[in-house]
């Protein structure tokens, strides 16, 4: 499989919501944030550690990335080309793929689900903190 290195500075970001998906990619050493964009807000969504991969999901089901990843330090990426991870596949059972595919379906809806409810959960906080505020 080839693969390369490359170095993220502190705020660069690897790719941004909605870019394709052409790599996968390993954390070597750093962090990166997860960050996705509701309404005009863009939300952190989760963390990315050394050793730690990222991008797999739009990799392995062809779609666009759900959400941005920004480097939080300055990283050390190992970028997996999609023709490296796809050659690797080819050359699997055809169920191999189509559980792959039906897994990652299930994760990106559960994704979803959980992004809209944290920033619901952000928003009630902050209608919470208002009122209490106004009851001063």
């Amino acid at each position: 499989m080839s693969v390369k290195t490359i170095q993220l500075k502190e705020g660069s970001f690897l790719f941004r919501e909605g870019d394709s998906s052409d790599a996968a990619y390993i954390v070597e050493s750093g962090a990166l944030k997860i960050l996705k964009q509701f309404d005009l807000n863009i939300q952190e969504i989760g963390r990315v550690q050394a050793s730690q991969i990222i991008g797999e999901m739009g990799l392995l089901d062809n779609s666009p990335r759900s959400a941005g990843a920004q480097a939080e330090v300055d990283s050390t990426i190992i970028v997996i080309p999609k023709e490296s991870l796809t050659e690797y596949l080819n050359i699997q059972p055809a169920w191999v793929k189509a559980f792959i595919e039906s897994i990652m379906g299930r994760l990106r809806a559960t994704n979803e689900r959980l992004a809209e409810a944290l920033v619901e959960m952000k928003k009630n906080s902050k209608s919470k903190a208002t009122n209490n505020i106004q009851n001063i």
